[in-house]
C-alpha cells in the first residue's frame, strides 16, 4: 500500500484515468465529461503547474485519436511527474 501523499495521489488518479481512456475508445459520448472531471481533480488535488495542466488537457484531447503517447504522458503526470 502506498504511503507517501504523492504515491496515494497517483494511485487514486490511475483508476479514473483508466476509465477516461476506456471512454475515449469505447464510449465517446461519456468521454468529454469524464475527461473534464479527471482534469479538474488532477489540477486541484495535485497542486500542479499551469504548464502541466495544459499538457494534461492536450493529452486528454489526444486520447480520442487513440494516442498511446497521450496515455503515457497522463500516467506520468498522475504519478506526480512532470513531462
Amino acid at each position: 500500500m502506498p504511503s507517501s501523499p504523492r504515491a496515494r495521489q497517483a494511485t487514486s488518479h490511475s483508476p479514473s484515468l483508466d476509465l477516461v481512456s476506456l471512454y475515449a475508445e469505447a464510449e465517446p459520448s461519456k468521454f468529454e465529461r469524464a475527461a473534464l472531471r479527471w482534469l479538474a481533480r488532477y489540477v486541484t488535488e495535485a497542486g500542479t503547474s499551469l504548464l502541466d495542466a495544459q499538457i494534461a488537457l492536450a493529452s486528454l484531447s489526444d486520447l480520442r485519436s487513440g494516442s498511446d503517447r497521450a496515455k503515457t504522458i497522463l500516467v506520468e503526470l498522475a504519478a506526480g511527474g512532470s513531462v
